[in-house]
Parts: C-alpha cells; structure tokens; sequence
C-alpha cells in the first residue's frame, strides 16, 4: 500500500488520533477561532514537509507524523485553483452587510469542499506547504507488511517496504528508511505462500 507522510504539531502529548474537534486549540487560529462563528466547519491542520515555522515549535512542541493514504491526494481540493467556483458560490450565498462576512464566506466554502465529498483542501504551495483535513487521522506506523511511502509535495519516496525474496512458506522484507540513512532491516513476515 501507498502511504504520503505528513506532520501535524500539538501543544498534547501523546496523541492517538488527531481529531478536528480540537480545532482552533493550537497556535495559528487560536484567536481566529474566538472571532469566528460557532458553526466553523473544524480540520486540522498539516505540514506536507516537516519544516513548520519557528513559533509552532515554540508552542506545540509534539510532532506527529501521519501516513495519508496514496489515494486521498485526488480528494484533497486545491482552494488556491478553486476549479469548482466555490469562493464564486459562498460569496453569492452570504449577505453583503453581515458580521464577519468574510469568516462566513471561508465556512461556506469548507463546507462545500465537505459536501463534495473531498477530505480536506490545500491552498497551494507557499513557503510552508500545507494540508488541512477535516477527518480524524490515527498517530501509527501503517499496519500493512509491504508499503511505500511518499512526501505529499514532490512524490520523493520516504520509506520503502518491499518484497525482497521467497523462502519456503515465509516471505522476507527489507525496510529501507532514506531518513535512516539507508540502514537496512530484515523482518520476517509468517504468512503462508498461496
């Protein structure tokens, strides 16, 4: 199976699941979040390379590395391209003269990203590329015998579980980790061969 790295930083410490009902607890929106309406459709927030500003490790010290399945990048929707007009239909939708119009056009829009059945949503590539999803997403290595993993950015392969050859009924997997440099585990996987 396929697998994009990506990181998440919290002010908690051992995390199990990052969960978007925490929304707005950690350092970038805290004090949007007290501006905002109730009704904010919450994600949380992801680097796609492990490089986050100096004040997020300040205040959110833990690092998390989440393994996103290969196949949600085509439903992760890229906001800053917006190719189904959803700026265009929140801004028709909300009143001219309304409090925090612009917070209630930026709901709306998370909210039509959601209905259309995407994860989350990315606005670009910027200094600091980053994800936004609006699922709950398990702090674990993933659970397959054989899988590859990729940065989200520019498809650089990060980790990779292969078979390397069959012996018998068992089959042997060298786990190379280029962040490891290159060092090579055995692991000995008890499956019968078909």
């Amino acid at each position: 199976m396929k697998y994009y790295k990506i990181y998440h930083y919290s002010p908690c410490d051992a995390l199990e699941t990052i969960d978007p009902a925490y929304y707005g607890r950690g350092v970038a929106y805290f004090s949007e979040l007290r501006r905002r309406p109730s009704n904010t459709t919450p994600y949380s927030f992801y680097y796609v390379v492990d490089e986050p500003e100096k004040v997020v490790t300040e205040f959110a010290a833990h690092k998390y590395e989440i393994y996103l399945p290969y196949a949600w990048k085509k439903l992760i929707y890229n906001l800053s391209e917006d190719p189904q007009n959803f700026f265009q239909q929140a801004d028709g939708q909300t009143e001219e003269h309304c409090h925090n119009r612009s917070f209630q056009i930026t709901d709306s829009v998370l909210k039509l990203i959601k209905e259309n059945g995407y994860k989350g949503w990315t606005s670009g590539y910027g200094l600091q590329p980053a994800l936004m999803l609006f699922d709950k997403m398990k702090v674990e290595k993933p659970r397959d015998h054989c899988y590859q993993v990729y940065n989200y950015q520019d498809e650089t392969l990060l980790e990779n579980n292969v078979v390397s050859h069959t012996a018998g009924n068992f089959l042997f997997f060298k786990t190379v980790s280029p962040s490891n440099d290159m060092q090579i585990v055995a692991t000995t996987i008890k499956c019968k061969m078909g």
